[in-house]
């Protein structure tokens, strides 16, 4: 059994796919009775942590370039790892890894970086990864990405699923909150509302006017934050007044994604959205930053996966008329959706276990001693 203690680094306590990823392996970490520190500056997340019972420092990183905050900043993050008695450092985004890794090596503690796409400028990527002891890849297209780029060696170890926290079942009052009908098709799309997903989100929601437009009867949920917020509800608006029907609901940023996730008849979205949506066991319709992957069916499992359904590699772009021709052909085979779901969660369970990925990252901890 690991019994070091081990010292988890976030730039922040946002929601997030990183954020949630963490918050999934610390759980299942501290259920181990394995002692965990996590650090990151202020957000929603951190509550979570703190309910886990982990020790949390809430940080403000300093600016690289004022010599003054970098020294305290040093002496603090010195502090708590000798304080902490911490054995091993792990990260998961480039800005707070360069700055507490170039620490660690001060201290000659190992360190353990997580690549979570392929889309960091591979300069800065470089420079936290030569300061890294191993390095996780959460797909095969990260991995190509370092092999690539770089003359170092990954291990892949997928994000893991809570399947009993993610499960068929779970008892949800949503549709009765936003009085959509029993008998109508819930779509969902979850994602941080920026870049890529941000438009993903837009061209959707054009698609369900269309949709909307032909008879369907559907109603589409849209979870998330950023920077095409306002765009979106400005779009749904005007989609309402066109359809003289209010059937888009923007719900903005959420921590109970397991309960809204088993509201829905079919879930849009990638990485480990659609991770979380299989394992609740509903069909999923995969797109993301690389671009549009599609349904994910028995037959194209390992293809899905080996593109990180949509995230970071796709079979096309995406468009109004590829999510019209997807969507009506899911939603028209209502009967077969159940059945779809319990296939996905069983590949889930069997592929992608929080259980199975915390033995590998545990097993990557134990080979860093001694380096």
């Amino acid at each position: 059994m690991y019994e070091d203690n081990i010292l988890m680094v976030l730039d922040s306590f946002d929601i997030g796919g990183t954020e949630t990823h963490v918050l999934s392996l610390v759980e299942e970490m501290v259920s181990r009775n394995l002692k965990v520190i996590v650090l990151g500056k202020n957000g929603l997340v951190k509550k979570s942590f703190l309910d886990l019972g982990c020790k949390v420092f809430e940080v403000n990183y300093p600016n690289h370039k004022n010599e003054q905050q970098l020294a305290e900043f040093s002496t603090m993050v010195k502090n708590i790892i000798i304080n902490e008695k911490i054995n091993v450092i792990h990260a998961h985004q480039t800005p707070s890894a360069y700055l507490i890794f170039s620490i660690a090596k001060d201290l000659n503690i190992p360190t353990v970086f997580t690549v979570h796409g392929t889309y960091y400028p591979i300069e800065q990527l470089t420079q936290v990864l030569n300061l890294t002891s191993k390095i996780i890849s959460v797909s095969y297209p990260v991995y190509n990405y370092i092999q690539n780029n770089t003359s170092l060696n990954s291990f892949i170890v997928p994000n893991g699923i809570n399947t009993q926290k993610y499960t068929f079942g779970t008892i949800t009052n949503l549709r009765n909150e936003l009085n959509i009908p029993p008998d109508a098709t819930l779509l969902m799309y979850a994602s941080r509302l920026t870049w890529a997903k941000g438009k993903i989100c837009l061209t959707l929601l054009k698609a369900c006017k269309n949709l909307k437009l032909r008879g369907f009867d559907i109603h589409v949920v849209i979870v998330g934050k950023g920077t095409y917020f306002k765009k979106i509800t400005k779009l749904a608006d005007k989609i309402h007044v066109l359809c003289e029907s209010k059937f888009i609901h923007i719900l903005g940023e959420r921590q109970d994604m397991e309960t809204l996730l088993s509201s829905a008849d079919c879930v849009i979205g990638t990485g480990r959205v659609a991770l979380e949506a299989m394992s609740c066991g509903k069909p999923v319709i995969a797109v993301g930053n690389h671009g549009y992957f599609g349904v994910i069916d028995k037959d194209h499992y390992e293809e899905a996966w080996k593109c990180y359904f949509g995230d970071h590699g796709s079979i096309s772009k995406s468009s109004r008329r590829i999510f019209f021709r997807d969507i009506s052909k899911l939603i028209s085979k209502k009967d077969f959706l159940h059945k779809m779901g319990v296939d996905l969660r069983e590949w889930v369970e069997t592929e992608f276990n929080i259980k199975e990925m915390t033995n590998r990252t545990l097993e990557i901890y134990e080979s860093c001693k001694g380096e």
